[in-house]
């Protein structure tokens, strides 16, 4: 499903040139729960970012489907992104003045949909994650642990190829953090959806399928739990 091949990335700092992302290799199929580990500083946001297409200023060859996403302009490379990358964030990153249906419909609206049609499509997608009750309220009217759920369901909206979750449970205690991995894990293994996970959290690691590892810019490691 994804390959990188021999990327790099660098950063220019002043006249310094940064060495983010140093020669990295990386495979990732189709139904995968991807765990990437690595200190602060390691590389992972960066990594994320090329996944994701949020980057695509970087060397070697980003390969999606079989396809050479790196050679892309940015305008083909965004309309690639809207429809295949659902965002899961620690900061949930939900509009304060929606409600959760409003909030959860918005990439809809964004890929032209209308809001009539809309309506079937989000109130079943938070069912899935348990807050069809939720819908009319605002964000901070829910806990920490629902509006991850609103976020999941939001992500998930536009039936993407894979999902990208930065930190997804770093903003939440240790029960409510189990109960979002769980409902991924779910997703994962009952749907086939394709998960790539940014953590800190040794523990979530139970969830994933596979382990990688970045150390200073580097996979270091790689394997299947």
């Amino acid at each position: 499903m994804i390959e990188l091949k021999h990327i790099n990335k660098y950063y220019k700092v002043g006249d310094f040139q940064l060495h983010v992302l140093k020669d990295v290799n990386l495979k990732i199929e189709s139904g995968d729960f991807v765990g990437i580990m690595g200190p602060s500083g390691s590389g992972k946001s960066t990594l994320v970012n090329v996944l994701g297409f949020l980057d695509s200023d970087y060397e070697g060859e980003y390969l999606f489907e079989g396809n050479l996403i790196s050679n892309l302009i940015d305008k083909k490379i965004s309309a690639i992104r809207n429809k295949t990358v659902g965002f899961v964030f620690q900061e949930f990153n939900l509009i304060e003045t929606q409600t959760i249906f409003e909030n959860v419909q918005l990439p809809l609206l964004y890929n032209g949909q209308t809001s009539r049609k809309t309506k079937e499509i989000v109130q079943t997608t938070l069912e899935k994650v348990g807050l069809a009750e939720k819908g009319n309220q605002l964000p901070s009217q829910l806990s920490g642990g629902q509006r991850q759920r609103a976020a999941i369901a939001r992500a998930l909206i536009n039936h993407p190829k894979f999902i990208i979750a930065d930190e997804p449970t770093g903003a939440l205690d240790t029960a409510t953090s189990r109960n979002i991995m769980t409902i991924l894990q779910e997703l994962n293994q009952k749907e086939g959806v394709t998960l790539v996970m940014v953590t800190h959290d040794p523990n979530l690691l139970e969830y994933c399928t596979h382990k990688v590892e970045v150390i200073d810019g580097r996979v270091r490691k790689e394997e299947r739990l």
